[in-house]
């Protein structure tokens, strides 16, 4: 009788994103999340082509989690810096989770066009950010651009977020003068 496969997606999401949080992307193989999840490996390219596709599901979900709890944080009652500060550590935490893979890619063997699309996929994801603070700090009383300012304080989160070394305590002052 062949066996039954419940849920067989999530196992290998959860799987591979345990293998790359503590191995890392260079590491991270279909044979190995394979035997993990007790499957054959050509069970697992039945739901997913390669181990790019099922890192870019991993981050698109990070990505989805991090959108919905900044959401509820924006639309809360609160001061702008509260605001930029869960937007920040949200956005720490995404990173932290996926394992930087998604931001750091010069480390990685991959063909042009893998390297295109997680770059395009990225900068798709990130105008989103900026566009959420964006609707923040818009301010009809003043003539600023705050397009400019809004991708400028995405890019700072991004940086800051990607190194992990900052907390956001020491970039509201900044934020401020921007904005002033």
């Amino acid at each position: 009788m062949p066996k039954t496969l419940i849920n067989i997606k999530e196992d290998i999401l959860m799987v591979a994103r345990q293998l790359l949080h503590e191995e890392g992307y260079g590491r991270l193989n279909i044979r190995t999340i394979a035997a993990k999840c007790g499957i054959a490996t050509g069970t697992l390219y039945n739901y997913y082509k390669s181990k790019q596709e099922i890192v870019g599901e991993i981050m698109r979900m990070e990505w989805c989690m991090m959108v919905r709890r900044v959401d509820q944080a924006v639309k809360s009652d609160g001061h702008l810096m509260d605001k930029l500060g869960i937007i920040y550590n949200e956005l720490r935490t995404m990173m932290d989770n996926v394992h930087n893979v998604w931001f750091d890619t010069s480390n990685i063997d991959m063909s042009k066009n893998e390297l295109n699309s997680i770059k395009s996929h990225k900068d798709e994801l990130l105008k989103g950010l900026s566009d959420k603070i964006l609707i923040l700090i818009k301010d009809s009383e003043r003539n600023k651009d705050y397009e400019l300012i809004a991708d400028v304080i995405c890019k700072l989160f991004v940086l800051y977020g990607y190194e992990g070394k900052v907390e956001f305590a020491r970039l509201q002052d900044i934020i401020k003068s921007m904005l002033v």
